[in-house]
């Protein structure tokens, strides 16, 4: 059999490459029988210029009345013809399997129309009484589904990528087509998540047509065009899914693309490797997306889940392990951000699986126990490669520092300090496991040396307010350096308070200056002024400061009473007013 285009019609790319079979699953238990749709799938994009298809052969005639070959047109979806040459004793499915390596569209999905009746598949072209130059109507069976709009829009996005991969550079409708691709994942995700009424069953439902629809799959074969502007088409488009946007993809609805984002890093590490740039971008969002909760996946056990992110956690330990290994020690940010958050997710999953929000029992990760589990125990044994490896980064900085001086490693420590930030990540991971806490806390004893130096000339940061709990790790510097971290950090174009106080009437002035303003107010610091006096600055606010104490401990001013078998304690009187007891905490901590 041959095949030829006939008149304007278009070349294999302008076809699409429609919803395989097994895309299209049969609804089950929904109470809705299954329906054919006659109607044409896609807009069609006809070429400037027609082209001629390889000629296709069949097997030959066995018939005597069958030896004349057959001319006939099929009219494809779209209007557009296309010219068969065939045997009479072709089969029905013959035809329709040349025709789906033409158009791309699966041969389940196709129906011949002649003469107002379906040829069945294994009938002859002779059978079906296909008369030369006959036409037949090329239809395609859809199942009924619930989502009809967004398989509308997303066979429409995979039409154009299909064109954009086959389509000739420099050709006006492709240059035409480069906006299209971004413009339909935008309509696909605001059809989808703006029009659902925040139904997250709905919103799931839509979601999940993305990935049955293998649209993925399309985009990141377009990212590995080796068309440039392909390569930055497909790149843009799958972007779209890493932020939040108010028109199409608000950020409370981001986290319900997880299970797309996850789609691509698994298909961008099958194809492009970890280091790729977009498939980087991809499992960070992931991380991120995952740490804010339970994902909302329909399809997803959390089982699958936790092999998923056991994954991914192996691929960062591993990346962590060996910069850790070099001479610089220096870990990347992205890396350290990224494991923590994918190790929040798993806390989520194995509270979702075990029922508990607790550790972690030896059950689940010691090889020796009944309950064992091969994906919690690759966890544990990635939580002890990686406290290892820290344990040896600080024992070797600790020898360097002993070696050269504390004087001559300062620019060193500002390098050992990410460790911190290591030692924080350890921290999120030892609170899956069972046991696994006393072995962070002989790890923190072993090195409270160089932790101390380090912890001392810590940067304001949060995530090191942990160590406050090792009391026995920690000395008095380093507690008050975290405290310090923990109070809001003043911003420069926060106003002082301006403060005029009467000697006399100190601690009732001081109170109602204090009191009456909103807290944040204060951020920017006091300006202390006596009355009648000339005296400012720093000297006259630490005399206030001494003054203002000592009138809170007086004891002509009951506000505080001495303990009964220690008068070097005090304790609030209860009998005065708890907003004084309040406003004194704030004048402290200021």
């Amino acid at each position: 059999m041959e095949v030829e285009s006939s008149g304007s019609s278009p070349t294999a790319a302008a076809f699409p490459r429609f919803l395989s079979s097994q895309h299209h699953h049969e609804r089950k238990n929904d109470g809705h029988a299954d329906q054919d749709h006659s109607f044409p799938l896609l807009k069609m994009v006809k070429p400037s210029a027609p082209l001629s298809f390889s000629p296709l052969s069949f097997s030959p005639a066995t018939a005597d009345d069958a030896d004349e070959d057959l001319q006939f047109f099929v009219r494809l979806l779209a209007g557009e013809s296309l010219v068969i040459h065939a045997r009479p004793t072709d089969t029905v499915d013959s035809v329709i399997e040349r025709i789906e390596k033409v158009t791309g569209i699966p041969g389940c999905q196709q129906r011949l129309i002649y003469r107002g009746r379906q040829l069945q598949g294994d009938s002859t072209l002779l059978d079906s009484a296909v008369k030369k130059d006959a036409t037949l109507q090329l239809t395609c069976r859809l199942r009924s589904t619930d989502q009809p709009t967004c398989w509308r829009v997303v066979s429409d996005l995979i039409s154009s990528i299909c064109f954009l991969i086959t389509a000739a550079p420099g050709s006006r409708a492709r240059v035409r087509q480069w906006n299209t691709v971004d413009l339909l994942v935008k309509r696909f995700l605001a059809n989808t998540l703006l029009d659902s009424d925040a139904d997250k069953k709905k919103i799931s439902a839509r979601l999940h047509v993305f990935i049955l629809a293998g649209a993925p799959s399309e985009l990141v074969k377009l990212y590995l065009s080796p068309v440039f502007e392909n390569s930055m088409i497909a790149a843009g488009a799958i972007r779209i899914f890493l932020t939040s946007d108010p028109d199409f993809l608000p950020a409370h609805m981001h986290l319900h693309c997880a299970s797309i984002v996850l789609t691509f890093c698994k298909m961008l590490v099958a194809s492009v490797g970890r280091k790729d740039r977009l498939y980087i971008g991809c499992r960070s969002t992931l991380a991120r997306l995952l740490k804010l909760g339970p994902p909302y996946f329909v399809h997803w056990t959390s089982v699958h889940l936790l092999t998923d992110l056991q994954v991914f956690i192996a691929e960062l330990v591993g990346l962590a392990d060996v910069v850790l290994s070099s001479h610089t020690m220096y870990i990347s940010y992205v890396v350290i951000t990224d494991l923590s958050n994918f190790l929040f997710a798993v806390h989520h999953v194995t509270q979702d699986l075990k029922g508990t929000d607790g550790f972690l029992s030896k059950n689940y990760f010691d090889p020796g126990y009944p309950m064992y589990e091969n994906s919690i125990g690759a966890l544990h044994e990635l939580f002890l490669k990686l406290l290892n490896k820290v344990g040896q980064c600080l024992k070797r900085a600790e020898d360097i520092m002993d070696l050269k001086g504390l004087a001559r490693c300062e620019v060193q420590l500002i390098t050992w300090s990410q460790l911190l930030e290591v030692l924080a990540v350890v921290k999120v991971f030892s609170d899956l496991f069972e046991g696994a806490g006393q072995l962070l806390h002989s790890l923190l004893l072993k090195q409270r040396r160089i932790l101390n130096v380090l912890l001392r000339r810590a940067k304001r940061d949060h995530k090191l307010c942990w160590f406050l709990k090792y009391k026995d790790v920690t000395d008095f510097a380093v507690r008050r350096n975290l405290v310090l971290m923990m109070l809001p950090e003043a911003k420069e174009e926060d106003e002082l308070h301006e403060m005029l106080i009467d000697r006399s009437q100190l601690l009732p002035e001081s109170f109602e200056y204090i009191g009456q303003v909103d807290a944040t107010e204060l951020h920017g610091g006091l300006f202390m002024e006596f009355k009648d006096e000339e005296a400012t600055g720093p000297g006259v606010l630490r005399e206030w400061f001494c003054l203002l104490c000592q009138a809170i401990f007086n004891p002509d001013n009951p506000l505080f009473l001495p303990c009964p078998h220690d008068h070097r304690r005090f304790f609030p009187n209860p009998g005065e007013f708890i907003s004084i007891l309040f406003t004194f905490v704030v004048v402290l901590v200021l």
